[in-house]
């Protein structure tokens, strides 16, 4: 009870709005490297239309699959399930012309990034992608140590293996299944045996990253035999693909990543566990170049990568659709994961953001 009374007042200063009632889960989903330029305005014409620039021998098939005239139109073939199911029941910001979404940590890249959201602040510390571990406590440190009845509570599966060094300080202290490292035990169970083998035998270009086909499987078997309080899924294919100057592929694959979000949403509503109890967050860590020349870059030099783009809906979630009057910043991803869990974002510590009041339903 004592902690009780500082998370009111926390809530009631630095809230207008807060949730009607804590969600019992949170599902929370990065897909890395995806423009808001492409969320939100389809195929980019100043990347399609250019063979050097795309990086695609058969613009036209590319054209024929993505292109329409309209930038609604193209977002909508892009993500249909998002833009047609999920948006109106939730909020989305990062609109370039509204307020965008602005990352803090200057960097404009993976780990910074990552870290910036799992614990509510920019990190001076953090400015790699070497894979380590960092003596910093996250959000899944805090639900761990506040929710968590057992090791089962709190879990991430990432594509890309340093993401998942990031998710807490301590090593064990949560589930976490990273590119092809050995499966946990607790995911060694059900489809897991089979995926473990095929994730060594299917094995993607890029060496540190698993398919993000294996990391929904896994994690959609985890969420449903287990009901977390937090499940992280880590999505790493649209960067390898940007960054492989293919455009094509990119959009592919975020239109793959609509598809598991729709699986992902359809498995909880259908769940009696889950469904009206869950909040799904998802968004990325760094946005990328806006020219055809630099689109697949991002970096402190690019400019364009500091802008990415939040999105959630479910428990707690006000449906609000498109805002694009509230500037955000990435370092409250964290402390909205929190605030929707009912937890006090101050656990991560002094300087943690606020959480996105725009996001939380206005109280009963």
């Amino acid at each position: 009870m004592p902690r009780l009374f500082p998370l009111l007042a926390f809530l009631c200063v630095a809230l207008p709005l807060t949730a009607q009632r804590p969600a019992e889960h949170v599902v929370y989903v990065t897909l890395d490297g995806v423009r808001p330029e492409d969320l939100f305005g389809g195929a980019d014409s100043l990347i399609l239309f250019d063979r050097k620039a795309s990086g695609i021998d058969d613009t036209a098939a590319t054209r024929r699959r993505f292109w329409r005239p309209t930038a609604e139109a193209r977002r909508r073939a892009l993500m249909p399930f998002l833009w047609d199911s999920l948006v109106p029941r939730g909020v989305l910001v990062g609109a370039l012309d509204g307020a965008p979404v602005t990352i803090t940590n200057g960097l404009k890249f993976s780990a910074p990034g990552y870290l910036e959201m799992y614990s509510g602040k920019a990190q001076p510390s953090v400015t790699s992608n070497d894979d380590r571990r960092y003596p910093i406590r996250t959000i899944f440190d805090v639900v761990r140590d506040r929710l968590a009845v057992t090791r089962t509570d709190v879990a991430a599966f990432t594509s890309w293996e340093v993401q998942g060094r990031l998710v807490s300080q301590d090593p064990g202290a949560v589930v976490v299944s990273a590119s092809f490292e050995p499966l946990p035990p607790e995911v060694r169970v059900g489809p897991g045996a089979l995926i473990e083998l095929l994730q060594r035998r299917v094995a993607h270009d890029d060496r540190t990253l698993r398919f993000d086909g294996f990391t929904q499987a896994l994690a959609m078997d985890y969420l449903l035999r287990y009901h977390p309080r937090l499940l992280h899924i880590g999505h790493g294919e649209t960067d390898v693909d940007a960054h492989a100057r293919r455009y094509d592929r990119y959009l592919a694959m975020m239109q793959e990543s609509d598809a598991m979000l729709r699986e992902l949403w359809l498995a909880i509503q259908a769940d009696p566990i889950l469904r009206n109890r869950t909040a799904l967050v998802v968004t990325t860590d760094h946005g990328r170049g806006r020219t055809g020349s630099d689109w697949t870059s991002h970096g402190k030099d690019v400019a364009g990568a500091e802008h990415i783009w939040l999105f959630s809906v479910g428990a707690g979630i006000a449906p609000r659709g498109v805002v694009r009057d509230v500037p955000t910043t990435q370092s409250q991803v964290g402390p909205t994961i929190l605030a929707l869990l009912g937890l006090d974002p101050r656990d991560l510590g002094p300087g943690t953001a606020r959480p996105a009041a725009h996001f939380l339903a206005a109280p009963r």
